[in-house]
């Protein structure tokens, strides 16, 4: 029993060991694609192998309507290391993830791992993603982000006249199928 324990702990000592390994920074620069997916457009960001500390810009530019919702999510791979003598260990090889949304300007417009929906105007705009990657196999993070245009004051105007004119059709309707009730029910 007692060499299962050392064990145990030899084995723990090497895999806090391997997560402490790296001292290198990362530093990545990339343009997000936005695809668009029924109605809304979404875009994918990730790195991998990331050691120390790091800092990447994804950028990208909203263009094509006045303004436009948009929302991200970023979020750290995790490793489930295998233990034969008792439960797994879920081991993140990623620190202090964080995201913010700036503007060209480099003005933070909103920062967390979850960036709540935000309403932009059309121009240049970044995700920055940020914290401490470890281990052999280094860290690993994956997000998304989506956009949606906003419609402008026009088209809602002209939406809320369909949804009156199908009313008011609706209610001509109902009207006329009671005339036609009650010419029935006098003729009786």
């Amino acid at each position: 029993m007692e060499t299962i324990n050392k064990f145990k702990k030899a084995a723990l000592a090497v895999a806090v060991a391997a997560s402490f390994v790296g001292v290198s920074s990362s530093a990545n620069a990339s343009a997000l694609s936005f695809t668009p997916s029924g109605g809304v457009d979404v875009a994918a960001f990730s790195n991998s192998g990331i050691q120390g500390a790091f800092t990447d810009d994804w950028t990208f530019s909203l263009s094509g309507a006045p303004s436009f919702n948009l929302g991200a999510q970023v979020q750290p791979f995790n490793y489930i290391v295998p233990n034969p003598f008792g439960q797994a260990a879920t081991v993140s090889l990623l620190t202090n993830l964080d995201m913010k949304l700036l503007d060209s300007g480099n003005n933070v417009i909103s920062q967390g791992t979850a960036i709540p929906t935000t309403n932009l105007l059309g121009g240049s705009y970044s995700l920055q993603v940020s914290g401490n990657g470890s281990g052999l196999a280094g860290g690993i993070y994956s997000g998304v982000a989506w956009v949606q245009p906003v419609p402008e004051l026009s088209t809602w105007a002209m939406m809320a006249v369909g949804v009156g004119l199908v009313g008011m059709a609706l209610r001509r309707r109902s009207r006329a199928e009671q005339d036609v009730k009650l010419a029935g029910t006098a003729v009786a």
